[in-house]
């Protein structure tokens, strides 16, 4: 699954400690599989699950662009 790498570098970036990392790997699996799992038993959640797993992509995407435009223009701020 991408999106529990994606989910445990994000909780490190707003300031989770490298050692919670293992159980923020398992806890953040068990929630998409339990998604998962209700989405089989109850079709009527696809569109919540659809709207909550796009909710946590883009937002993560668009923190990854905010941080990597903000260290670009440190570095150009820093070498002119």
């Amino acid at each position: 699954m991408v999106l529990v790498p994606l989910i445990v570098e994000w909780l490190k970036r707003m300031g989770m400690g490298v050692r919670w990392t293992g159980l923020a790997s398992v806890i953040a699996a068990g929630l998409l599989a339990a998604l998962s799992e209700a989405v089989g038993r109850f079709p009527e959640l696809a569109p919540v699950a659809r709207v909550v797993l796009a909710a946590v992509l883009i937002g993560m995407a668009g923190s990854g662009a905010y941080s990597q435009a903000r260290l670009m223009r440190s570095k150009r701020d820093d070498a002119g």
